[in-house]
């Protein structure tokens, strides 16, 4: 059955929904056990002589081979796609996805860092098929009203998968609520789910175009950047979504430390904190359009980052959990809006005949800020657990001032 039946599109559709979920379940399952897992002083991983600053440091570093990965398979994974199809690509990643959970897996139940670095390295390298996923949606999609349809379940749907992968990932690693459960145990699950997935595609994803004449690269990502260069009109913008992403990508992995240390939370707790963020990321994208419709989408922005420098600024001086919370979830609400407003606001200044392009460019950027957020944070815990919440604040901050030079007709002054 050909991918222009009804039923062929929609089985197609189904796999490649739950090929992204799989994709950002596997990004965000270690987000509530590498954060004990190194912080474990009875880990047979460190010796006792290696002080808790050098932990936070390779914490961070096996933080980062998943984005850095993706930075560079993204675009050669879709350029292999544009190439030699969309199944092709897909049925290619999978099992080499599979292959980097188990190394994952494996190297914590054996303590080895080596490997632990390489299977994530390997995982994010070929766990990049959002993009193909994305362009897939478009092309399965018949009519405008459809794609409409498609995409404004596919977004929120990766989101919901980002949310889920913390969640079970803490839940399913806590041996206190089965005795089965262990810090690696998550990532056989992630394993299983990449099996599926091969499953589903191998059987259920049908090419919905002929393949295309693109030369084959293997240096896309800095291709992308030498084209974002390029174009003085995204300069700006482009600084601003690397530092927002930066920020929040050190918000986002180093408070499970902190809530760790501080308020001594359990890998299930975290995974009811994911829980948490996810339903005020939720009231945050929500509010993004009300916002855009009340007021313009430049002092949207600008209201955002003010208030996310503030919360993300004080969080860390908390000494009550409820009043830490209130202040987390206000900076993930402001995150939600920012998120969304910076890129529709890129997509607006590149225009229609720019806008696969720029979606491309977004993403490596996007890839490269979440690297260094990982990597800088945790080294900046070497100082202080307090500290990367100040380098967060500081880059929101500095991203906040460069909108507030941007040229104002430059930015549209509505979301729509």
């Amino acid at each position: 059955m050909g991918w222009k039946s009804t039923g062929g599109r929609k089985l197609s559709l189904l796999s490649t929904f739950f090929c992204s979920y799989v994709d950002n379940f596997c990004l965000s399952l270690v987000l509530p056990i590498f954060a004990p897992f190194f912080l474990d002083p009875q880990n047979q991983l460190f010796s006792s002589a290696v002080a808790i600053g050098e932990r936070m440091s390779l914490l961070g570093l096996c933080l980062m081979a998943f984005p850095f990965g993706q930075f560079f398979g993204a675009p050669i994974l879709g350029n292999f796609a544009d190439r030699f199809g969309k199944r092709k690509a897909l049925l290619l990643t999978i099992p080499l996805v599979f292959l980097g959970l188990v190394i994952s897996a494996i190297s914590m139940d054996k303590n080895n860092l080596t490997f632990l670095f390489f299977g994530r390295l390997l995982t994010g390298f070929f766990t990049s098929n959002s993009p193909i996923c994305f362009a897939a949606v478009s092309e399965l999609s018949k009519t405008r009203k459809e794609k409409l349809l498609n995409f404004s379940s596919f977004i929120p749907f990766a989101g919901f998968s980002i949310i889920s992968g913390a969640f079970w990932g803490g839940k399913l690693s806590d041996p206190e609520l089965n005795s089965s459960f262990s810090l690696s145990f998550p990532l056989w699950i992630g394993a299983f789910l990449s099996s599926l997935n091969f499953v589903l595609i191998f059987f259920g994803f049908k090419e919905s175009r002929k393949k295309g004449r693109k030369t084959f690269s293997f240096l896309s990502s800095l291709r992308n950047f030498g084209q974002a260069l390029s174009l003085k009109k995204m300069h700006k913008m482009y600084f601003v979504y690397f530092l927002l992403i930066f920020a929040w990508t050190i918000l986002f992995q180093f408070t499970p430390v902190w809530m760790i240390k501080k308020y001594q939370f359990t890998s299930s707790s975290i995974g009811d904190l994911a829980f948490f963020v996810g339903i005020f990321w939720a009231i945050g994208s929500g509010q993004s359009t009300w916002l855009c419709r009340v007021f313009s989408r430049k002092f949207a922005l600008k209201l955002s980052f003010f208030v996310a420098v503030d919360l993300i600024a004080y969080m860390s001086f908390q000494t009550s959990l409820y009043t830490t919370l209130f202040m987390f979830g206000g900076a993930v609400i402001a995150g939600g809006v920012l998120w969304p407003l910076c890129t529709s606001t890129i997509s607006s200044l590149a225009g229609q005949r720019m806008e696969g392009k720029m979606l491309t460019i977004t993403q490596s950027i996007q890839s490269l800020a979440i690297t260094f957020g990982s990597i800088f944070g945790g080294m900046s815990l070497q100082w202080s657990f307090h500290t990367p919440f100040f380098f967060a604040a500081i880059a929101i901050a500095i991203g906040g001032a460069t909108l507030w030079t941007q040229d104002d007709s430059r930015i549209p002054s509505r979301k729509n």
